[in-house]
């Protein structure tokens, strides 16, 4: 039976770089998916290369005047022209089940209204902790954080978790209005979560068991040119160029070690202090290469030694690791979250101390002198991502949730 399946994220365009981790998801799904005749069609904020008639995008960082950051914080946690914008959406092109992904902000709860009104149920894929975390990342205080309860959210407040203690209130306020009136768990079917990590969070924060699924994304390993050659010196960082993300200690490992060569890929509103930090050490052994296109990223990949992961955050199903380990590449990541689920000290790959430059320096120095080891862990690496990130099976399992989903909605 054909499903026409609906997926739901702000963003939609997936070659904007904003896109992030979710884009890879939807390319990859939708593929594959149609490859076994289902319909899938896609509903986001108009934004690059999306139909006209979907909801504006606004960038809620860039308004101005009271009134505007009013209007803005009230958008953020319940935005009526997305609704309205799915409704006659829904009324063009039906849909079976809506698979949601990320819309916090700019979507918001507000689009589970049409689609109950419908009779489209809703399965949402957890793709960050925006939901129990004022800040997104459960990081306080350059650290993680293993969460705090609704009433001491206060604490993210003094603490500018979200960067400042305005955006970090605006943060509080929407999470607290949508865990009161309960707007995900009355609304969404399944939960699909990435990781036990994940699943664990959100059980501990109070979201009901039996709307909690592990599924993990399915990872299809990048393809390497032939022609790429590994450099025995070279470390690799791809993703988004932020505090939580901890790349500047990169930064203290590259000072560190000034035989190593550091490669940076990626963007975001760090970018530009990370390459003053950079050069004020004279750091030539660092490149920032910038946002590059997936396709490209084999090249990258192929042509390093090990791929590092320095987040300070707790990484909800890393991207860009999975990815490298699918490749047979060696893993650095700090010792925290869900990470030991794929990578085992020393067989997977090698963990560090989070956020310890210092350790991470020494993990790292011993990667590079052992090539040997390096192609041993790569190799169980890539054993560990087949095993359980392999595309075809996590689709099969995706369908029969969809289909779960829709049987329950059709018996009430």
């Amino acid at each position: 039976m054909t499903v026409r399946i609906l997926q739901i994220n702000k963003f939609i365009d997936l070659s904007l770089p904003a896109a992030g981790g979710p884009a890879t998801f939807l390319s990859l799904a939708g593929r594959l998916l149609t490859e076994r005749g289902h319909e899938v069609s896609y509903f986001g904020c108009r934004m690059g290369e999306t139909p006209p008639e979907l909801p504006p995008y606004v960038d809620y960082t860039r308004t101005s005047g009271p009134w505007a950051a009013l209007r803005g914080a009230a958008r953020i946690v319940h935005d009526a022209r997305a609704a309205n914008s799915l409704d006659a959406w829904l009324a063009r092109r039906p849909a079976d089940v809506a698979h949601v992904h990320n819309i916090y902000h700019h979507l918001t709860p507000a689009i589970f209204a049409p689609l109950r009104r419908r009779g489209v149920p809703v399965v949402m894929s957890v793709r960050d902790f925006r939901m129990i975390c004022p800040a997104r990342d459960l990081v306080r205080a350059g650290r993680a954080c293993p969460g705090l309860p609704p009433r001491e959210y206060w604490r993210c407040v003094l603490s500018g978790c979200a960067g400042s203690r305005v955006r970090t209130a605006v943060g509080a306020a929407e999470t607290l209005v949508q865990r009161f009136f309960r707007r995900y768990v009355q609304n969404v079917h399944v939960f699909l979560c990435p990781s036990e990590f994940t699943a664990d969070r959100l059980r501990a924060a109070g979201w009901p068991a039996h709307k909690l699924r592990v599924l993990r994304n399915p990872i299809a390993p990048p393809h390497l040119p032939a022609d790429a050659a590994c450099a025995d010196d070279t470390l690799l960082y791809v993703g988004r160029l932020s505090p939580e993300k901890g790349v500047d200690l990169l930064l203290e490992l590259a000072d560190q070690r000034r035989d190593v060569r550091v490669v940076i890929a990626g963007d975001g509103p760090q970018r530009g202090a990370l390459e003053s930090a950079a050069a004020a050490r004279g750091l030539t052994n660092v490149r920032f290469v910038g946002h590059v296109p997936h396709e490209r990223l084999g090249r990258l990949i192929a042509e390093c030694a090990a791929l590092v992961l320095p987040s300070r955050c707790y990484e909800n199903s890393p991207h860009a690791m999975l990815e490298a380990m699918a490749a047979g590449r060696c893993v650095i990541a700090p010792d925290h979250g869900p990470v030991g689920e794929w990578v085992s000290d020393g067989r997977t790959g090698r963990l560090f101390a989070p956020s310890d430059a210092r350790d991470l320096a020494r993990v790292a120095g011993e990667v590079l002198s052992d090539a040997a080891g390096r192609a041993r862990m790569g190799a169980a690496a890539a054993e560990c991502v087949r095993a359980l990130h392999e595309p075809a099976r996590i689709i099969d399992e995706l369908i029969d949730i969809y289909r779960g989903a829709i049987e329950s909605c059709e018996s009430r």
